[in-house]
């Protein structure tokens, strides 16, 4: 795997952010960087920076925005989704298909 350096200034700002109590996704979104990213360099640099390990109840990450599901999602909804191949498919062979499937014979 490939280790990339940040720069000190970046580190500074990740290390003054997390001490500050931020919660990840906004410190990622703060550098630019994956919330993924951010939690790597913060394992890589915890001993050389003194920082604490938090209380998983304590930060708490943003939720994700949920799936609209609509009336029309509602109506067409069941064990084929909306749109699905085997819907639209036409069941019956075409004429090339039969002359190659009579040339087999």
């Amino acid at each position: 795997m490939k280790s990339t350096r940040w720069p000190q200034a970046r580190i500074d700002k990740l290390v003054a952010l997390y001490r500050d109590g931020v919660i990840l996704d906004d410190i990622a979104e703060a550098l630019d960087t994956p919330v993924t990213t951010i939690k790597s360099r913060i394992r890589v640099i915890r001993e050389e920076y003194n920082l604490p390990y938090r209380d998983p109840k304590e930060v708490q990450r943003k939720a994700r925005p949920r799936n609209t599901v609509t009336s029309y999602d509602k109506r067409w909804s069941g064990p084929i989704p909306r749109g699905h191949w085997i819907i639209t498919r036409k069941w019956e062979l075409t004429d090339e298909q039969r002359e190659a499937l009579n040339a087999e014979d």
